[in-house]
């Protein structure tokens, strides 16, 4: 039995907020679906989200991601700096978090949440679909600010079954 790549399928749909959204389905771990906010004496939240939906449901062995969010500011009060990234399975109509990581800050800095590609393993029934949201948040009071966010991957694999038909 071997591994294949549930988004990847012809049957698989794709759905896709803010940036170029093929990039993150690519198979290139360099490529990202991204977006930037910057400026000076304000605020920006930058949020991509990839949602993949399978023909069928699926028992997905692993998934295998690269999310990135980061930002930075500078200047005086009011300061804050907020990341999310979450990866999600669609289990029987309800989605269901298998990763999450958040990071809040008031204050000037810079924050780079980059872990390079994740594989999760696992082995969970019944996935209709996988979905990735990256979301940052940066404001400055009198100074500069960027929040980016990325998604650079996502893949869900299950085994496929070798019949007499051909493999399934």
């Amino acid at each position: 039995m071997a591994l294949r790549d549930a988004v990847q399928l012809s049957s698989t749909t794709h759905d896709y907020t803010g940036g170029t959204g093929a990039n993150g389905i690519d198979g290139d771990f360099a490529t990202a679906q991204t977006v930037t906010g910057s400026g000076q004496n304000g605020s920006a939240t930058s949020t991509v989200i990839a949602t993949h939906t399978f023909g069928s449901a699926k028992k997905i062995e692993k998934t295998t991601y690269k999310l990135r969010s980061y930002t930075s500011n500078t200047g005086n009060a009011p300061l804050s700096r907020t990341h999310t990234e979450t990866i999600e399975y669609l289990i029987g109509g309800s989605w269901t978090t298998v990763y999450s990581y958040s990071f809040s800050s008031p204050s000037e800095g810079t924050k780079d949440n980059d872990p390079g590609a994740v594989s999760y393993s696992t082995s969970t029934a019944n996935v209709s679909a996988v979905k990735a949201t990256v979301t940052t948040y940066c404001l400055a009071g009198d100074g500069g600010y960027t929040a980016t966010s990325y998604i650079y991957e996502v893949q869900s694999f299950y085994t496929i079954k070798k019949s007499y038909a051909g493999y399934y």
